[in-house]
């Protein structure tokens, strides 16, 4: 997020290589922010993060509750838990609102980026059609 941050105003940087860096859904927005307003970037790799999967730090909306509470810890199965909560919270059981869409609302904007890769971020099928609409990009790897 600080990285992204950064980039907003920057105006040499072509080539960002953010992969393996453990960023969940405020990076996927930080990144889509970044790509509405950054006219310098060329080339984003952006891989092997967890864009569309709930990581630690999110905020969840508890269905039984309808409290907002921040997860502190996942799991591979879904399952979560989150503060003030004993137990784990399987995902039938929180509401969860995914970044993608801002991240590729931002790729979509993108007036400088040639290329990206964003796979194995755990995108779903329509989230990758979205991506796969960028018109500017000659390389986009999902």
């Amino acid at each position: 997020v600080i990285l992204a941050h950064c980039l907003k105003s920057n105006s040499s940087v072509t080539v960002v290589e953010a992969s393996n860096c453990g960023m969940g859904t405020a990076g996927a927005k930080a990144f889509g922010d970044v790509l509405r307003v950054n006219k310098t970037l060329q080339h984003l790799n952006v891989s092997n993060n967890s864009f569309g999967k709930v990581q630690v730090g999110d905020q969840v909306k508890l269905k039984s509750s309808g409290e907002m509470k921040t997860v502190t810890d996942t799991y591979g199965d879904g399952d979560i838990l989150v503060e003030g909560v004993s137990g784990y919270v399987k995902p039938t059981e929180f509401e969860w609102e995914s970044q993608v869409p801002a991240f590729c609302a931002g790729l979509a904007a993108s007036s400088s980026l040639l290329s990206a890769d964003v796979s194995n971020n755990n995108l779903d099928d329509a989230s990758k059609a979205s991506l796969q609409k960028s018109k500017q990009l000659t390389s986009l790897k999902l």
